[in-house]
C-alpha cells in the first residue's frame, strides 16, 4: 500500500477525531468524551483482534505495562480533550489613562 496514502487517512481520522471531540467535550465534558472513546476503541479492537485471532498470549506478569500504558493513554486522550474543549474568547484590554 501507498505510505502516502496511509498516512492521509491517518491525519484525516485524527483531525475528524478532535475536531469531534472538541464539539462533544464541550456538550458533555471531557471525562464522558474520554469514556465514550475508550470504550469504542476497545470494542472496535477486540472485535478485530478476534477476528483475526489475533489476541496475545500475555501471564499475569506481564499484565501490567498494558495495563499502565491504556490508563496513561487514558490520562492524555482526557487532558487533549480537555484542552480542545476551551473556546478561543478575545480578551479584553483594560482602557488605563495614561
Amino acid at each position: 500500500m501507498n505510505p502516502i496514502l496511509i498516512g492521509t487517512i491517518a491525519a484525516l481520522c485524527w483531525g475528524t477525531l478532535d475536531f469531534l471531540a472538541g464539539q462533544t467535550s464541550r456538550a458533555i465534558g471531557s471525562v464522558r468524551t474520554t469514556a465514550a472513546v475508550t470504550i469504542a476503541g476497545l470494542v472496535l479492537l477486540s472485535a478485530w483482534l478476534a477476528a483475526a485471532r489475533g489476541f496475545p498470549d500475555l501471564t499475569s506478569n506481564e499484565l501490567w505495562l498494558p495495563a499502565v500504558a491504556g490508563a496513561g493513554y487514558a490520562l492524555a486522550t482526557m487532558c487533549l480533550f480537555a484542552a480542545i474543549s476551551f473556546r478561543n474568547k478575545p480578551q479584553q484590554h483594560l482602557n488605563r489613562p495614561q
